[in-house]
């Protein structure tokens, strides 16, 4: 009879991979969850939320012709790790100047970076899981973008109508530096 036993390596990978899923494409969601308060505020249009959001997900599809390579030379761990650093210093940037102009340049490192997120994630989960639990851990792994939107989505627009959204992009900055380690 087969016994499975707990794999905590395979264990970290996943759940490791899960956050940083989430935090590298969190910069592509919150504009939109937060597009009333970030009108209201900084005198913005829909069309440049929508803008915002493009260019997170352009330099993504860009980045995604460089991330595996990237992911390769350097390993797994640094890919996903400079995600995570840069989603983390771009969101405390964009809640520190405060302005659309910070927003909109933050989304292109911060699109690029997600690239290597996804690369790094796929190669640490195949790496860390047996062959027969890989193809449902790849699955928890790609359910961190979902997992992130759920909970921006519920508490963005709230902490941002309480604080504001500079503290929502500031949380956001402090978990992915989290993540990051």
């Amino acid at each position: 009879m087969y016994k499975e036993t707990f794999d905590l390596a395979a264990f970290r990978a996943v759940v490791i991979s899960t956050l940083a899923m989430g935090v590298g494409a969190s910069m592509g969601f919150i504009p939109g969850f937060l597009a009333t308060t970030l009108q209201n505020d900084l005198g913005i249009k829909l069309g440049q939320i929508g803008l915002l959001v493009s260019v997170h997900f352009g330099a993504t599809g860009i980045g995604s012709i460089l991330g595996g390579r990237i992911c390769e030379r350097f390993g797994a761990r640094s890919a996903v790790a400079t995600d995570a650093a840069v989603v983390g210093v771009f969101s405390l940037l964009a809640a520190y100047f405060g302005s659309y102009w910070m927003l909109l340049l933050a989304a292109v490192p911060a699109g690029f970076s997600y690239s290597l997120a996804n690369a790094g994630t796929n190669v640490a989960v195949a790496k860390a899981v047996p062959e027969n639990r890989r193809t449902v851990s790849l699955s928890i792994k790609t359910s961190g973008v979902p997992i992130m939107a759920a909970i921006a989505s519920a508490m963005g627009p709230w902490v941002a109508s309480e604080w504001s959204w500079e503290t929502v992009m500031a949380l956001n900055g402090v978990v992915a530096l989290i993540v990051c380690l």
